[in-house]
């Protein structure tokens, strides 16, 4: 089982390298990082679906969170993270597990999107470059074969796509491993792309289907505008799933959305971006927004302001009309960004109306 102090050993190590001058790849704006990991999703996953739920897509940047000392010292910069890759079995990332089942620990992987489609799950990962080099060969002794699906060449475990094998539970393997999920990886470079399933590894690797959005760039930008380097995300592709409110109750049906974790100014914030057709639509939902934040009550009659924290809303200016919403925390003594976290649950529990359609 893990222990403290081999967790504490791996975050040590995590906290020596942040303190290290960064690397000029490191040095790229977190919004262009963000920009091209997200630009090769499927596009079904940044669509609002004609029925059933929107994807849930989630993104991190765990080299950034250590460079800015975000962490704490049993997690090091994952205790930022409030969902995400391989958070329900972190112990075993930090104390080798995940290196027997996978071929890389927790402090080897330097960013992550997860994706949850249709059922289907999968993950891309950045890894250091010798934990990338490093897991083929640690997949292989662990019961991956080398298979061929449509012309996509990966590494599978399980038969039947997206099947569970209860006989093959692993709670150390980060691929499913509590369910004993069928797996499927292909390794390109740094990357280390899985799926459940042949056709969502397909989509993710650019052999099968469009990828991206057109209006990824755009938002990227707008963070830009607004210095505004994201440590974490999520895409919201929905408008209408994030209330249990009557559609109407909240601002203009938007095209894409992010709600990003930003720490700037020793302050944690949680900066949410909305794409629109106009700069006029995009005005009247930033003032709506703020209008709504102070207005609409929550559950239990406070307000947004109460519950969540103070907002500031505005536009980006750029080719892509965009309104920005920001609630802004006081650093806590946890390591998590609370506005992020808030707004999530609000989010979660079908409340988030200002945000919403």
């Amino acid at each position: 089982m893990p222990t403290r102090r081999s967790v504490l050993a791996t975050a040590g190590a995590m906290a020596a390298a942040a303190a290290l001058p960064r690397p000029l790849w490191a040095e790229a704006a977190g919004e262009s990082l963000l920009l091209a990991d997200l630009s090769r999703l499927p596009a079904a996953a940044l669509q609002r679906p004609a029925d059933g739920p929107a994807a849930e897509v989630i993104w991190a940047d765990l080299t950034a969170i250590a460079a800015q000392g975000l962490g704490d010292d049993t997690w090091g910069p994952w205790a930022r993270l409030t969902q995400g890759f391989g958070l329900e079995y972190l112990a075993y990332g930090g104390t080798g597990g995940w290196g027997r089942t996978a071929g890389f620990i927790a402090n080897e992987v330097r960013r992550f999107t997860t994706l949850r489609l249709d059922g289907a799950v999968g993950a891309s990962l950045v890894l250091d470059a010798e934990a990338a080099a490093r897991a083929p060969a640690v997949l292989q002794d662990y019961g991956y074969a080398a298979e061929t699906r449509d012309g996509l060449t990966a590494l599978a475990k399980g038969g039947v796509d997206n099947a569970s094998d209860l006989a093959a539970r692993d709670p150390a393997n980060p691929f499913g491993g509590p369910l004993g999920r069928a797996s499927r990886v292909r390794i390109d470079g740094d990357r280390l792309d899985q799926a459940s399933t042949w056709p969502l590894l397909a989509a993710m690797t650019g052999t099968a289907g469009p990828q991206g959005h057109a209006d990824l760039a755009g938002l990227a930008a707008a963070l830009t505008t607004l210095e505004a380097m994201p440590l974490q995300a999520m895409m919201l592709a929905d408008p209408f799933g994030l209330t249990t409110a009557p559609p109407g109750s909240g601002i203009a049906p938007w095209r894409l959305a992010l709600l990003a974790d930003v720490f700037a100014e020793g302050a944690d914030h949680a900066l949410a971006l909305f794409s629109y057709d106009t700069a006029a639509l995009a005005a009247d939902s930033a003032a709506r927004i703020a209008a709504l934040w102070q207005s609409q009550p929550m559950p239990d009659g406070r307000s947004f302001t109460d519950v969540i924290g103070p907002l500031t809303t505005g536009t980006a200016a750029g080719a892509l009309p965009v309104a920005w919403a920001r609630v802004t925390q006081p650093r806590g003594e946890t390591a998590q960004n609370l506005a992020y976290r808030r707004v999530l649950q609000a989010m979660m529990r079908g409340e988030l109306t200002p945000f919403a359609a």
